[in-house]
């Protein structure tokens, strides 16, 4: 049998959270959700959530314009505290993205898509999936 994809989402508007996850859900994934990045931090610090040997997902999905804290500013946490998610595994989504933020990204090694259409995502989330399977069977 294999593992199913455990993937995370972390978006503060419920209606992009929902479409996410039942996008993954579709896919068999294992997902949970989040209403923001401050949340999704706190649930990371958990001794019992984060691995010590090990990434506590395959895939991260996540805004980047929330309250509190920027879906890049807990990325940039998440690396500083030794986050084992492979960089490409790591999603942005942003309705307004500066040039700025983009550079900041690309150096986290997070693939970025805008909001609200979503152009492409859907292509490289079905390649994703195909290449984890293939990944699974090796």
């Amino acid at each position: 049998m294999a593992k199913k994809i455990k993937a995370v989402v972390i978006d503060d508007m419920e209606f992009c959270r929902s479409y996410l996850v039942n996008m993954l859900e579709d896919m068999d994934c294992e997902v949970m959700e989040f209403g923001d990045a401050v949340a999704f931090i706190g649930h990371c610090n958990a001794e019992t959530y984060c691995p010590v040997d090990k990434a506590c997902a395959d895939l991260l999905l996540t805004d980047n314009q929330m309250p509190r804290l920027t879906g890049l500013e807990m990325l940039e946490e998440l690396v500083a505290k030794g986050c084992k998610l492979q960089k490409e595994n790591r999603v942005i989504f942003s309705g307004r993205w500066s040039d700025k933020d983009l550079r900041k990204a690309e150096s986290l090694g997070c693939k970025t898509f805008k909001k609200p259409y979503l152009e492409g995502f859907q292509p490289w989330l079905d390649k994703f999936g195909a290449d984890f399977l293939k990944r699974q069977i090796i």
